[in-house]
């Protein structure tokens, strides 16, 4: 498998479970949502950006467009994440919330797509790169 390849599932994966957890915000309820932000001293309108860019970032990353910018975002969003709630909890979580290994995983894969360029991986990005290269 070649790296163009490898890079396009990092991307497509990526993108997916961010998309389905900004719909799982959605579908639960931003404004619940934003209680349970707010019940960890965080600002409850946090909870709509965060949701909002869930998904068309992730709908972004899974046609690869914007994907370094998208990628930036969510480097943002998991290191937010993890500091303010995720590292109290431990790697593997304390019993009663999951820990920090995924957010982990997920962070290194967004740093891997920062680093990757946006004209890369079968993507929307490489198709307007490309086109604009042809136009100049």
């Amino acid at each position: 498998m070649n790296h163009n390849t490898t890079n396009m599932m990092l991307r497509i994966v990526l993108g997916l479970i961010f998309l389905v957890h900004g719909l799982d915000k959605f579908q639960t309820g931003l404004d619940q949502v934003a209680m349970w932000f707010s019940s960890l001293g965080l600002p409850g309108v946090l909870a709509y950006l965060v949701a909002w860019l869930e998904v068309l970032g992730g709908i972004a990353l899974i046609i690869g467009f914007q994907t370094r910018f998208f990628s930036g975002a969510f480097i943002l969003l998991l290191v937010g994440a993890l500091v303010s709630v995720k590292l109290s909890a431990g790697f593997l979580g304390d019993g009663s919330s999951a820990g920090y290994e995924f957010d982990l995983a997920l962070l290194a894969i967004a740093i891997h797509l920062l680093n990757v360029g946006p004209a890369s991986s079968y993507s929307l990005d490489l198709y307007l790169h490309q086109r604009k290269n042809i136009g100049e």
